[in-house]
Formats: structure tokens, C-alpha cells, sequence
């Protein structure tokens, strides 16, 4: 493993996991057995990115698997590297730009896979890219209205999305046509909240908001025709909420996953309804926490 580790994803396959190390610029890479959930280096892991890129805060894998992205906070770009798919190994590495300053904390796809967007922490934008074959051209810049976008999140349809502003404790909805990204009115989570992680329920109903500065998770409504969200009771999720997760496929499920980094655990939450209810005590993890992935 590299140092600081700050982002975890695994492939489409669930047969790897892959690890951003933001003090190493490195990424480790894994094989996960199905069975035990346990974890094998593969061989030539870490990989290391390439000259001109530092401190990947995120690694994303987009949906067909051939792809692998990292969200460089300390020298504003983000690498795009080639995936193995047989052995998972990243091979290439290629930098693309981004705005003097904009220290991007997160990268993801579009439910398409056709756009790449990043959050521009320094910048208080939203980057799109159009993303074909692994090249992310025609840059657009949209404010997200907040300050401080920390991540982002799609709606399954790929119609709205929405973005945690952690300096401003508020999340931006946006509107999403033709890699054209639209942004609304901010909506506060609450003074001292300090929004970090965003993720959108299956059904596409409910938007989950991870709040670092009061360890709760808040729930919020979504709209239907607007993508407009309504924020609901937030429940204790631990200290320093950092990010959650949605595993929606296990038996009794869907479950919601929040990573505390002050804590230093994990709290599993049921949703029906829409509403998190804790599954359990939450349970203890390595020191400082910052993401969390579910596989199945």
C-alpha cells in the first residue's frame, strides 16, 4: 500500500480494487476473492503516475472497465491510464490540463460513460469533458454556485446531478443534457455541516449527502421534473462523515455505507423509505478513514 490512501474503487467486475495514494502518487491495485473479500497485490503494483501529476485524491474506473482515471489535487490535472483487463495492471498514463488552481478533489462519469466531470476544489467549478476512447477533449467550465465542490453525483438516468460544496455547507443540483451541465440554486445543509459526499439512491428518488462537520448523513428528496432537493432529518452517521456508499444488490439490502474519518469506522444504515436507519453499531476501521466501497 502507498501513503495516504484517499479514494477506493473497484472495477466493473468486482475482481479488483484499486487505491488512490495521494502522498505516494501512486495507485495500488488488488485482486479481491469473491469468497472472503480478502485482498492480493497484483504484480507491478503500486503503478506510479506519470511525471507532472500529483497527490491523486480520487481514482475512478469507468463502465467498461478500460479505463482509469485519477483526480490530481496537487498539480491540477487528471491522468488517464489504460486498464489490462485481465490482470487489472495500469499501463500508459497520459495528463490532461485543468485550470491554474482548480485542486481537483473527485472525478466520475456519467451514467453514459461518455462525459468525465471533475470537481475544481480551488476553483469552485465543475469540469466536463467528452470521453471517448480514454481522451477527455472540449473542456467546459460551469460554477457550481457554491465554494469548495468536494464531489459529485448522477442520478441513474443521467439527468441530474449534484455536487457537495463543502466550504459553502451546501449541495448544487444541475440539470444534465448532451454533456451540457446546468447548475441551480445551491441548497444548504446546515451551518457547520460541511458537505463532502454525495451519492444518489437506485431508485433515483433520493439524494444522500455525507455532512463531515455534524457526522450525520442527511437524506434529500429529488424532484422528479427539476432535479430540485429537499433536505430531510440528518442521522448519525459518527464523527467527521466523510463519504457513503450504496450497496444495492445484497440480500435485505439496498444498505447504505458512510465512512467516519473521525471516528475511525463505518456505519451501515437500511433505507426504506428513503430514510437511513442504522443497521447495527457501526464498526471500527484502520485511523482516518476517507472512502469506502461496497462490492458483491
Amino acid at each position: 500500500m502507498g501513503r495516504q490512501p484517499s479514494y477506493v474503487q473497484t472495477d466493473p467486475t468486482n475482481r479488483f480494487l484499486y487505491v488512490a495514494n495521494a502522498q505516494s502518487n501512486n495507485i495500488s491495485i488488488f485482486t479481491i476473492n469473491a469468497t472472503a473479500g480478502t485482498l492480493n497485490a497484483v504484480m507491478g503494483s503500486p503503478v506510479a503516475l506519470p511525471p507532472g501529476a500529483t497527490s491523486p485524491y480520487c481514482i475512478h474506473i469507468e463502465k467498461t472497465g478500460n479505463f482509469a482515471i485519477t483526480a490530481n489535487n496537487g498539480s491540477d490535472n487528471i491522468t488517464v491510464f489504460n486498464i489490462t483487463p485481465a490482470i487489472g495492471l495500469l499501463t500508459g498514463g497520459t495528463n490532461t490540463a485543468l485550470a491554474a488552481g482548480a485542486k481537483p478533489t473527485f472525478v466520475t462519469t456519467d451514467p453514459s460513460g461518455g462525459f468525465l466531470v471533475v470537481t475544481d476544489f480551488g476553483t469552485n467549478n465543475v469540469t466536463v469533458f467528452t470521453f471517448a476512447g480514454g481522451a477527455p477533449t472540449a473542456p467546459t467550465n460551469v460554477g457550481s454556485g457554491g465554494t469548495g465542490p468536494t464531489s459529485i453525483a448522477f442520478n441513474p438516468a443521467g439527468t441530474f446531478a449534484f455536487s457537495a460544496n463543502q466550504g459553502s455547507n451546501d449541495v448544487t443540483p444541475y440539470s444534465f443534457a448532451a454533456g451540457t451541465l446546468t447548475a441551480g440554486t445551491p441548497q444548504s445543509m446546515g451551518a457547520g455541516s460541511t458537505p463532502s459526499g454525495v451519492i444518489v439512491d437506485p431508485s433515483g428518488n433520493t439524494l444522500y449527502v455525507a455532512c463531515g462537520g455534524v457526522g450525520k448523513v442527511i437524506p434529500c428528496t429529488i424532484a422528479p421534473g427539476t432535479g430540485a432537493i429537499a433536505p430531510g432529518t440528518g442521522v448519525a452517521a459518527g464523527t467527521g462523515t466523510f463519504e457513503c456508499t450504496i450497496d444495492a444488490v445484497s440480500t435485505g439490502g439496498p444498505y447504505l455505507y458512510a465512512v467516519n474519518s473521525g471516528s475511525s469506522n463505518v456505519q451501515a444504515f437500511t433505507i426504506p423509505g428513503g430514510v437511513p436507519a442504522p443497521d447495527g453499531a457501526a464498526v471500527m476501521v484502520g485511523t482516518g478513514p476517507f472512502s469506502v466501497t461496497a462490492f458483491r
